[in-house]
């Protein structure tokens, strides 16, 4: 009976323990990239912002340079809401990745809070490790001035027969 208790441990504990032995993916890191720069910004950490983008990025200098002005001028809080990879490509060595990133103000003076949905360009360097390349696709929306879809619907609904008009 002991053995058969053990046996069924280990069999129980396998699945775990090979789960805790997986490299990560390279999702995972990127995931873990994008998290670590909104944790950067949130923390005002530039050396840490800095150490995520690709040694070769065309926008590298002047990214770091309004990071540096938005934390002598706000404190924010940036929040990743959303992470997902779309594709890999160049024999893995660069990636496209969607995000949605929250930024509201904490103290400072007045700004405009809002959601930014992105798509990065994200590359590995010969080094191996990733890195944010650059911005493929950039659409910010101001969080007060979210339009709802009933709102956005409020013309056409005034014009509209009355099977198709809302419901108030």
């Amino acid at each position: 009976m002991r053995s058969f208790v053990a046996i069924l441990l280990v069999l129980v504990a396998m699945p775990v323990l090979a789960a805790e032995e997986k490299p990560d993916t390279d999702e995972t890191i990127l995931r873990a990239l994008v998290a670590r720069q909104c944790k950067a910004i949130t923390e005002e950490d530039l050396d840490v912002y800095d150490d995520t983008l690709h040694p070769d990025a065309p926008n590298a200098t002047r990214t770091v340079a309004t990071l540096a002005w938005l934390n002598d001028s706000f404190d924010v809080k940036v929040t990743l809401e959303k992470f997902v990879m779309l594709d890999t490509y160049m024999d893995g060595k660069r990636a496209l990745v969607f995000t949605r990133i929250k930024t509201e103000k904490v103290r400072g003076p007045k700004f405009m809070d809002n959601v930014a949905r992105d798509v990065y360009e994200m590359r590995k360097a010969k080094n191996g490790r990733w890195y944010m390349y650059g911005t493929v696709s950039n659409h910010i929306t101001p969080i007060d001035k979210a339009i709802t879809f009933r709102e956005k619907l409020a013309p056409i609904a005034e014009i509209a027969p009355p099977p198709f008009r809302l419901n108030k």
